[in-house]
């Protein structure tokens, strides 16, 4: 157990701590580009009869909440895989026979692999988040009666910022065992 503890201390020396690596531009974008196709997936439900809201009166809070929680999904994302990518190395060993170009192989499968994580899990879940909250927390802890526009604010950012807490992101991380 300790030498497994090691080996963690180890990868994280050599990667950096996981809040400072470093996302590339074309990362960024593409993560991004998602969160903002996720984010405005709660506006078919807002802009259905069940809560009424329409795309000519709200179209620039639709707009600010989508980039807002865009932003933060992006950062959501990028902590996942961070996190996950981490974990995957600590599992996996380095080919003893492939030398510096089999670490740097096996480093970038992991990253692949972390990535393809981070989106799945993170979508499933700011999506869980959202439905929760726009269904059960703002109607049960705000008010029964908060209007629809405020409903889409606190629900969609709130989702989106629980992903972005590092903390959660590791959870997320230790709780999925894909």
């Amino acid at each position: 157990n300790n030498s497994k503890m090691d080996e963690i201390d180890k990868i994280i020396a050599e990667e950096g701590h996981v809040y400072d690596q470093k996302a590339s531009f074309a990362q960024w974008l593409m993560y991004f580009g998602v969160g903002l196709i996720v984010a405005l997936l709660p506006n078919f439900l807002y802009l259905s009869y069940m809560f009424g809201m329409s795309l000519s009166q709200h179209a620039g809070q639709i707009a600010l909440v989508g980039v807002v929680c865009a932003a933060l999904l992006a950062q959501g994302y990028n902590g996942i895989a961070n996190e996950k990518k981490i974990q995957l190395l600590a599992k996996r060993e380095v080919p003893r026979s492939g030398g510096g170009e089999a670490r740097r192989a096996l480093h970038k499968a992991c990253a692949a692999e972390a990535g393809v994580f981070a989106l799945a899990a993170g979508n499933a879940t700011f999506l869980g988040l959202f439905l929760t909250s726009a269904f059960y927390l703002v109607p049960r802890v705000v008010s029964a009666a908060a209007p629809a526009p405020a409903s889409h604010l606190l629900s969609c950012v709130g989702a989106a910022a629980a992903l972005a807490w590092p903390r959660a992101q590791g959870l997320l991380v230790a709780l999925l065992p894909l």
